[in-house]
């Protein structure tokens, strides 16, 4: 009986995954460095340099490019979903000490939008595959077992 119930509780996991991440896409608005057409997201710290904070964001992090093009991009920012916040930050791979650059390049501090967009997995179309699996095994299970019933 533990069994069925466990078989049960996947099978109903599944379609509901199935269901939840079916859906299209969805937007994010964070803050971030921008060098050029590149827009770094991950925020490592600030450091001093000679009298300004520089807000530090990371070389190896997440980085999205920016799209000047008509229409919206999956997991790109749109030219028009981006605000310069008046500042300069830094990039790095590291949060430098105080008054050193070493290795930092310099960049404008803003706030932005990206369209972010699901990726179709290869496992999504073979959910059919393991429903019957589970089915099968399911019936097997039921079927070799003996019912005995108390009364």
């Amino acid at each position: 009986m533990r069994f069925l119930r466990l078989l049960f509780v996947l099978t109903l996991f599944t379609l509901l995954n199935t269901v939840s991440f079916a859906h299209g896409s969805s937007s994010v608005s964070d803050y971030g460095c921008r060098i050029g057409d590149a827009v770094y997201t991950q925020y490592l710290g600030s450091t001093n340099f000679w009298g300004t904070t520089y807000k530090v964001y990371n070389r190896n992090g997440q980085v999205y490019a920016i799209d000047y093009s008509p229409g919206e991009q999956c997991n790109y920012i749109e030219s028009n979903d981006i605000y310069d916040q008046g500042s300069q930050c830094w990039v790095n791979n590291y949060v430098n000490p105080t008054n050193n650059q070493s290795g930092a390049s310099y960049g404008t501090y803003v706030h932005y939008t990206v369209d972010l967009c699901n990726v179709s997995l290869p496992l999504d179309d073979y959910v059919w595959v393991l429903l019957l699996l589970v089915g099968g095994v399911g019936a097997y299970v039921i079927s070799t077992r003996r019912i005995t019933t108390t009364i």
